[in-house]
């Protein structure tokens, strides 16, 4: 059954309403009493009967437009529903790395939903290195081992320090800047040491040093690290060109105290960043 759009069915009420009127050839006069249908008079009852067919008429009329303003609203929450459905996209696309093609599953291998494109896991698993794993953990894709409990270290409490702050940001030999850093001050000393409470709470120590741009050239220092007094980590000699290093997975092993040192001629000032210690 066809569902009548507001204009038929505004159409269709008003023709009936004008038809019936014609048809019954209804003639009202102000000063008189007498009815005509068809020509022929008819009585008052008659009339009535053709009165309240009329109104039946105009009552359906009003039952239709208020099924119509129901429909519209109806209409017009649909259409916002679909607004809301994004823009998806599949593709088949295969992978090629350095001239070679990579064997893949390429149905469906990437999608685009709001301009925005995903690859599938067996395509990305085939852009890493053989001894890399791919793991999705807690809202979080890790690439390698899972690095848990991961904290700042420059947030732990400092039993003891000299010559060193920590520093809202310094700029090194090459002229790039970083930010929350340990300075190492060669200014007055030569030696530089902060030691912080672990609490036995983290097994592996991670950071990156550079030298300040404030360092002297030829001038050297070297850096130790300390786990309840058994050094973990020595560096070798760093200088003015010595540009920015990182070294992973010290061994801590769950140590209470963790003490940085820092040895130098003086005129060499470290800066150290991105230090973190985890499990």
């Amino acid at each position: 059954m066809e569902l009548l759009t507001w204009d038929k069915k505004r159409l269709f009420i008003e023709s009936i309403v004008a038809i019936v009127c014609a048809g019954m050839g209804v003639v009202f006069g102000r000063s008189s009493n007498t009815y005509y249908y068809n020509g022929q008079k008819i009585t008052e009852i008659e009339m009535n009967k053709i009165m309240k067919e009329i109104e039946e008429y105009k009552s359906n009329y009003e039952v239709l437009l208020s099924e119509n303003e129901e429909q519209k609203l109806e209409l017009l929450k649909s259409n916002e529903q679909i607004s809301l459905i994004p823009t998806i996209q599949f593709q088949d696309i295969g992978l090629i790395i350095h001239g070679e093609e990579q064997v893949i599953n390429k149905n469906r291998s990437m999608v685009t939903i709001e301009g925005n494109q995903y690859y599938s896991k067996d395509f990305i698993n085939s852009l890493l290195e053989e001894s890399d794993s791919l793991t999705i953990k807690n809202d979080t894709v890790y690439v390698g081992r899972i690095i848990s409990d991961k904290s700042d270290l420059f947030d732990k409490f400092i039993m003891d320090k000299a010559n060193c702050n920590i520093q809202n940001s310094a700029i090194d030999s090459f002229g790039k800047t970083y930010s929350n850093i340990l300075y190492m001050d060669t200014s007055h000393s030569s030696y530089h040491y902060i030691t912080y409470v672990l609490d036995r709470k983290y097994s592996l120590f991670k950071f990156s040093v550079a030298v300040s741009n404030a360092a002297r050239m030829g001038n050297k220092g070297i850096l130790t690290v300390k786990a309840d007094d058994q050094v973990v980590y020595t560096s070798k000699p760093i200088d003015k060109q010595t540009p920015l290093f990182t070294e992973l997975d010290i061994p801590l092993n769950n140590c209470t105290l963790l003490t940085i040192e820092y040895n130098s001629e003086g005129g060499c000032a470290c800066i150290i960043t991105n230090a973190e210690v985890y499990n």
